[in-house]
């Protein structure tokens, strides 16, 4: 299973720099940032929604 400290130790092994490092440590939360934005712009979430209209409702209805 995937979890942040997975994560930060692949990321660390991945790059070649020790998980401790202060540069890192500030440079890892910024790129997660990074990535989530460019996720979302790229993917245009807000043109996916799909509004159905075609429902109908009742007030006050008691089940049978």
């Amino acid at each position: 299973m995937l979890t942040y400290d997975t994560y930060v130790s692949t990321m660390a092994t991945m790059t070649v720099i020790a998980s401790s490092n202060a540069d890192f440590q500030v440079a890892l939360p910024n790129a997660i940032d990074y990535s989530e934005g460019r996720i979302y712009r790229d993917l245009d979430l807000i043109n996916l929604m799909v509004r159905d209209s075609s429902a109908s409702t009742t007030a006050n209805m008691t089940p049978a």
